[in-house]
């Protein structure tokens, strides 16, 4: 028995020393961890290199120069925890110290410690690839296994002793190598994993919770815990710096009392008990009003933290800023509904409102749609810019919203289209002050940088469920009835019919025509002489157009011609009219060689074209007809439409030695202001005041004094419409200058008017007053 208490002493003393290294090693671990991996298995080669040596100093005696220790586990588990060099070093030193040492069992000795090292780099490189042993379940086999290796390298190097000790040693010490060397690496590799993994344990979770603790502070979100009450008891520097108060302050403040929300939602009592029967997280949108008085929208993330018997401990919550998200997708869904210029409603907006107002329809109550064309915007787009034209459009805007009740609603339809629906009206009356409201915004001229610009518009009124039962329908309706509107005049409106399909269609089958019509050479030109009324000398001739159409026989210029003018056509159709009469001209003068005017009337649309001027020097240097004997007749009310343009245009013209006659006055403004800057040399009376100068009423003063006060403004006058014989006595008293009507000549083809002027030539205007004595 005494023979094992030496034996027991040195494990203790092992033991201990074991003991000793684990709470030093535990100690430095934190600072070791955080090295580069080459210096970690430095440091921990050196300290698992020390403790060998110090197990070294106590070992255990078997014989007489043969000692066992626990260098072995220690340089195995060194190369299993700390990685081959660490193995490698603990070896180093534990082989140079038993080499000092001496004795008949050295070179076994230094044999089993170079055995361990290779045992611990194996059982090392057999677990890479594997996660680290600190961070899984302690292996039992794996260590059991590494020690019994260790225990058979042992017993195999005591071979290397002298023959009459090894096998006497083999054989009495076998049985405790094979039980120390597994329990000892057992027990050495328990302590140091359950030790350092405590340790690395401890550190992981400080680094992270100094992880969390840099993100919640530096995270641009509110971040905050509370009680279950709502009771704040922590919050981040962004929670602190948003609301303006100090952490101190915050803190113990109830977290509905620091975020007021401006739109209704669930109470903290609610949002609790939805967090605590769903087990989670919940979020929900808010309008909050900060401290700043600005409005920004959150959310705000709510969640619970459960105690034991999944008691709410405490809750957490995150409050993320989505206000500049919701402002994008504001702008977003403008752009999507809303027209950029203007700010109106756009055509996707309309269909939906529509679509919704039909579905929500109730008898009792009705809607309409109000189609409204812009006139004359193509021409202010073209002449003045498109910058001046978009702030017309602007302007028209303005006005329009400022005539739109809280029911209606305002879209752009298209370039100088607008719509507004009148929504839930109970009666026309309603619908009526709206189109009043629009029509009498027009009648003021539209101040856009410095300059008055007159606008008209024409108003086309659909009413659902009777005048369409879709919201195309009830749009295309609307606009056919403001096409009907437009021909009524200048800002009027107009309730669709059913009628107004077919008056459409035929403005559509009428536009085709005449386009094929300017093909097919279907237009020609009769003549209308006018007469001086104090020498009966043919003055000249006003060109008129005529339409013969293969099929639908002869059109009347009151049908076609308002066509023209809106679709454009008639700036080629119009073209042509002054080509064909420019060249009449040219031949009667080379056939009579009498001095007479040619009239032509042109459109304002023609006037509006930017090179009108220059295509007239081109017609007449063409036909070869003399500009001061061309004499175009501009109609009052189409003038006052594109005022300033005009008059430049018509000075142009004037300049070059063509006459101007103002045609249909009367009809139009009528305006002595707008007729003193007028650059005109004629004026021609409309032929709806001759028809009653016969009689004693208003229009013959009227006409009277027109004649008197046109002559005292240096200009002449014509007189068109003239049926009897005394409308012409009548006229030539008033001292009128010319006239022309039905009573003196029908308009004359163009293949007969060479004959007509070589009759008139051999008559004179003493046979025409005759002919007025007789019908006297």
């Amino acid at each position: 028995m005494t023979e094992w208490f030496p034996i027991f002493i040195g494990l203790g003393e092992n033991i201990a020393i074991i003991f000793f290294f684990i709470t030093l090693l535990t100690k430095a671990y934190p600072f070791i961890v955080r090295l580069h991996p080459t210096n970690k298995g430095i440091i921990m080669g050196v300290l698992f290199g020390a403790l060998s040596v110090l197990g070294m100093m106590v070992p255990i005696p078997l014989a007489e120069g043969i000692i066992v220790d626990i260098r072995g586990v220690v340089i195995a588990v060194a190369a299993l925890y700390g990685g081959p060099l660490a193995g490698l070093l603990a070896a180093a030193a534990a082989g140079v110290y038993r080499f000092n040492l001496g004795g008949i069992g050295w070179f076994p000795g230094i044999g089993a410690i170079m055995t361990a090292t290779l045992i611990g780099i194996v059982f090392s490189e057999w677990r890479r690839g594997r996660k680290p042993l600190l961070r899984q379940e302690f292996s039992y086999a794996l260590h059991w296994n590494m020690g019994l290796t260790l225990a058979a390298s042992s017993l195999l190097w005591f071979l290397g002793l002298p023959q009459g000790v090894a096998w006497s040693a083999l054989v009495q010490h076998i049985v405790p190598i094979l039980v120390f060397y597994p329990l000892a690496t057992l027990a050495f590799g328990y302590l140091l994993n359950y030790e350092l993994k405590g340790m690395n344990t401890k550190q992981r979770l400080e680094e992270s919770e100094e992880t969390y603790r840099t993100l919640v502070e530096s995270s641009q979100d509110f971040i905050f815990s509370c009680n279950p009450d709502g009771v704040i008891t922590s919050v981040n520097t962004k929670f602190c710096l948003t609301i303006g108060r100090t952490r101190e302050s915050i803190v113990g403040s109830k977290f509905t009392d620091m975020i007021a929300y401006t739109n209704a939602g669930k109470s903290w009592e609610g949002l609790l008990q939805e967090m605590i029967s769903i087990g989670s997280s919940v979020s929900f949108e808010r309008e909050v009003v900060m401290p700043d008085g600005r409005g920004h929208t959150y959310i705000i993330t709510l969640t619970p933290v459960f105690g034991p018997q999944k008691s709410l401990h405490s809750v957490t919550g995150s409050v993320h800023d989505i206000t500049g998200l919701r402002r994008k997708e504001k702008y977003i869904e403008r752009l999507a509904y809303y027209d950029a210029l203007t700010g109106l409603g756009n055509v996707k907006l309309l269909r939906e409102q529509l679509q919704a107002s039909m579905d929500q329809y109730k008898s009792s109550e009705s809607f309409a749609v109000l189609f409204m064309g812009v006139q004359n915007f193509k021409w202010v787009n073209e002449t003045k810019g498109h910058i001046i034209g978009e702030q017309l459009l602007k302007e028209i805007s303005q006005r329009l919203l400022r005539c739109c009740g809280a029911r209606e609603t305002a879209i752009r339809f298209g370039s100088d289209e607008f719509i507004v629906v009148s929504d839930q009206y109970h009666d026309k009356d309603e619908l009526m002050r709206t189109v009043g409201l629009i029509n009498s915004s027009f009648e003021q001229p539209f101040l856009v940088n410095g300059a008055l610009i007159h606008m008209n518009t024409c108003i086309g009124i659909a009413q659902y469920p009777w005048d369409g039962s879709s919201p195309e329908e009830l749009i295309k309706n609307a606009n056919i009835a403001s096409y009907y509107a437009k021909e009524l005049g200048v800002n009027r409106f107009a309730f669709f019919t059913p009628t107004m399909k077919d008056h459409v269609m035929k403005r559509s089958r009428l536009e085709e025509a005449m386009r094929t019509a300017l093909k097919n050479n279907e237009f020609s030109l009769h003549y209308q002489p006018q007469y001086g009324t104090g020498t009966g000398v043919i003055r000249g001739f006003e060109a008129l157009l005529r339409w013969h159409h293969p099929e639908l026989g002869p059109i009347p210029p009151s049908d076609f011609i308002p066509i023209a003018e809106e679709t454009g056509l008639i700036v080629p159709i119009g073209e042509w009219v002054l080509r064909e009469a420019c060249l009449m001209h040219s031949k009667l003068l080379q056939s009579s060689q009498m001095h007479m005017t040619m009239s032509v009337n042109v459109s304002a649309v023609q006037l509006r074209e930017y090179d009108f001027p220059e295509r007239m020097i081109a017609i007449l240097q063409d036909t070869g007809m003399a500009a001061s004997c061309l004499d175009l007749e501009i109609t009052e009310s189409l003038l006052m439409s594109s005022f300033d343009r005009c008059i430049e245009v018509l000075e142009q013209l004037r300049g070059l030695g063509v006459k101007i006659s103002l045609d249909d006055f009367g009809t139009g403004y009528s305006s002595l202001h707008y007729l003193k800057r007028l650059p005109i040399d004629y004026l021609k009376i409309d032929k709806s005041f001759i028809w009653d100068i016969t009689s004693e009423t208003a229009e013959q003063d009227i006409t009277e004094s027109i004649i008197e006060l046109v002559h005292k403004l240096g200009l002449g006058v014509v007189a068109e419409g003239i049926e009897t014989g005394e409308q012409l006595r009548i006229l030539e008293r008033w001292g009128c200058d010319y006239v022309q009507g039905y009573f003196l000549s029908r308009p004359i083809a163009s293949q007969v008017l060479p004959e007509f002027i070589n009759d008139v030539l051999e008559r004179n205007m003493n046979h025409v007053e005759e002919i007025a004595a007789g019908q006297a």
